[in-house]
């Protein structure tokens, strides 16, 4: 894997424990050597974004590079993640990807005006995983934000 992609963590905010542990296995996988940490809600992801309350040590829970997100949990929801993201310009915005099983389009543009690189709908099939971290990838080589 590219040593960029190599940086930071991935931090997956999913309800589901099943789906974010079907992403864990996919990522490993794809020998994505990095931390990563599964939070399973949206209050827990706000904490951990800014580095708060029992994620201020960030040795132990490093500021994310990714961040996989559930669009469809209990308040706060995955809108409410990239809304709270979108509101905060001092934090370095991590490569964030959507996830969700049944999504409108207005729901999709939505969250691409609050922030969200791209889309992944449940069940994540394999292939668009390794072409996602394939993107990252020349992301990390390309932007000088990551250099």
């Amino acid at each position: 894997m590219d040593q960029g992609i190599n940086k930071g963590a991935i931090l997956i905010v999913d309800d589901s424990a099943d789906d974010a542990q079907l992403l864990v296995r996919a990522l490993n996988k794809l020998r994505a050597e990095r931390t990563v940490i599964v939070l399973n809600g949206g209050s827990a992801a706000i904490d951990y974004l800014v580095g708060r309350n029992e994620y201020a040590d960030r040795e132990k829970y490093p500021a994310p590079a990714i961040l996989f997100v559930d669009l469809r949990m209990p308040p706060p929801d995955g809108f409410d993640v990239l809304a709270f993201l979108s509101s905060q310009p001092q934090l370095r915005r991590p490569l964030t990807v959507v996830l969700s099983g049944l999504l409108h389009a207005k729901e999709i543009q939505r969250a691409y005006e609050l922030g969200a690189h791209t889309y992944l709908a449940k069940p994540i099939q394999p292939e668009d995983l390794r072409n996602l971290v394939a993107f990252f990838g020349r992301y990390w080589r390309t932007s000088p934000v990551t250099r």
